[in-house]
C-alpha cells in the first residue's frame, strides 16, 4: 500500500509548480509588453507634429496655441512640444514680434 501523505504531497507539489509557472508566464508577458511599448513609444512623434499643417506663417503665440494646445516648454520665442516617454521634439519658433516664423521636429 502507498503512503496517502506522499501523494497528497506530491500533488501539492505539483499544483504550486503548476501556478508558480502560470503567474511567471503572466509577469513575463506583462513585462514583455511594458517594453515594447516603451520601445514603440520613444519614436513616436509628440501631438502637435500631427497638427503641424494647420500652422501659417504670421501666426500669433495664443493662435498656435489654439491648435496645438498649450506647450510643455515655453520660451521667449519658442514653443517646444514633447510626448511623455518619448525622444522627440516639436519645436515652434516665433520672430522677436511673437509671430510665428516656422517650426522643427528634433528627432
Amino acid at each position: 500500500m502507498q503512503n496517502p501523505l506522499k501523494n497528497e504531497t506530491s500533488r501539492v507539489f505539483a499544483l504550486s509548480c503548476g501556478i508558480l509557472c502560470i503567474y511567471a508566464c503572466i509577469g513575463t508577458s506583462v513585462l514583455i509588453g511594458i517594453v515594447a511599448f516603451a520601445v514603440w513609444n520613444v519614436d513616436q512623434p509628440p501631438k502637435a507634429y500631427h497638427l503641424a499643417d494647420s500652422l501659417q506663417e504670421g501666426m500669433s503665440k495664443q493662435e498656435v496655441q489654439q491648435i496645438l494646445g498649450a506647450p510643455n516648454k515655453d520660451y521667449e520665442h519658442q514653443f517646444a512640444y514633447t510626448r511623455f516617454m518619448a525622444w522627440g521634439i516639436f519645436y515652434v519658433n516665433f520672430d522677436e514680434d511673437g509671430k510665428l516664423k516656422n517650426y522643427d521636429y528634433d528627432h
